[in-house]
């Protein structure tokens, strides 16, 4: 593996997120393009796995080889040494992605790199009974006469921790509200109460991280599979900790977004570290501070066509207000004009089911009626 390059995945413009968090793990990363490159050794690859709140998916980068033709591909694809990832008769899903390439055909392109792969395993042991190996996926991505040749590390999209079942509208992904927290400044030892908590994802995300539980249920990724690591054992990561932990709170007005909450919440193992309120932020009175007020904010567009949202935002922000000695950071779409929430400022921007949003944060939250009559 020495030389060999992985990249873990994230949402562009939250780059800089993971590979900070990654250099807290140790890991010293090379952002680049909606990914941080890092090198791929076995104890990166544990490390990212089981500890990083942040990262989507990991792929490790085998080769750059020439794809003018179809043979010139395949001969690329057979130069690879796949003995070390893969063993024969174990089932391989090739994805591709093409741009400007002069191999356009996919499914073409797909079945030649599968029997460039078979080929090279010719006559190698197989699986035979017993535990079977799971699917691999491998990934090509052709631009103009040159293909790129991954291979996925992580088997399950890392942002499925594996306790949200129940969801309510418009969804954020676990690992988007891990990066939020992180934006946030957020370390496990204050408050988090999110104010439109939806299936409960961010004071799940949070209690977890701040019970020093693991990121995932259960997760045994593809790289712990593989031929070249054979010897290595994949583990769980250390117990949780133990003691008192800050107040992380939940509120909704949804009935319903109140109960897939609470049945999250028993599914991450922290129903008694959290607790949902049934009822309008604006009717919550404020808790003492200090502390983060956390949100995934209606866009719009995705809760209800056509929705107002100046009104309803200046209304929240007035609420907000009330908070004195806290702090927020919250989730809006780009569309939604900072000042309606008080003294917001722009933290960071990605695209968020295709739709643009922002990463607003306040440091002090507080003030007066005229900040909110701009």
């Amino acid at each position: 593996m020495t030389g060999r390059k992985a990249v873990a995945l994230v949402h562009p413009g939250l780059e800089s997120s993971l590979a900070e968090e990654l250099a807290a793990l140790g890991i010293e990363g090379k952002v680049q393009d909606g990914m941080v490159e890092f090198p791929a050794t076995w104890d990166n690859l544990v490390k990212v796995h089981q500890r990083s709140w942040i990262a989507g998916r990991v792929r490790m980068r085998l080769a750059k080889v020439r794809a003018g033709s179809l043979e010139e591909l395949a001969h690329g694809v057979r130069s690879i040494p796949w003995q070390q990832f893969v063993v024969a008769r174990q089932k391989v899903e090739v994805k591709v992605a093409t741009a400007a390439a002069k191999l356009r055909r996919k499914d073409v392109v797909a079945r030649k790199v599968e029997l460039g792969i078979s080929d090279s395993l010719r006559g190698r042991p197989g699986q035979f009974g017993g535990a079977r190996r799971p699917t691999q996926e491998v990934f090509v991505r052709i631009e103009g006469d040159r293909a790129e040749i991954s291979i996925d590390c992580s088997g399950e999209l890392l942002h499925r921790r594996g306790w949200r079942q129940a969801t309510a509208k418009a969804p954020l992904r676990e690992n988007l509200a891990s990066a939020m927290l992180h934006i946030a400044g957020f370390e496990g030892d204050e408050p988090v109460v999110d104010f439109m908590c939806g299936s409960g994802t961010f004071v799940i995300e949070a209690a977890r991280q701040a019970a020093g539980m693991p990121v995932h249920l259960k997760l045994v990724p593809s790289f712990a599979h593989w031929p070249v690591f054979k010897g290595k054992q994949w583990s769980e990561p250390r117990p949780p900790r133990v003691g008192d932990l800050p107040t992380f709170m939940g509120i909704d007005r949804n009935g319903g977004a109140i109960e897939a909450s609470e049945s999250n919440a028993r599914r991450a193992g922290v129903s008694s570290k959290v607790r949902f309120v049934n009822s309008r932020f604006e009717d919550v009175p404020p808790l003492r501070g200090p502390g983060l007020l956390v949100a995934n904010m209606p866009y719009g567009l995705r809760v209800g066509s056509g929705y107002d949202l100046e009104p309803a935002y200046r209304a929240w922000g007035r609420a907000l207000s009330r908070w004195e000695g806290w702090r927020a950071v919250v989730l809006v779409p780009k569309t939604v004009k900072l000042h309606w929430l008080g003294r917001f400022e722009l933290l960071a921007e990605f695209k968020n089911g295709g739709v643009p949003v922002v990463v607003a944060g306040c440091s002090e939250l507080g003030g007066s009626e005229d900040d909110f009559d701009r």
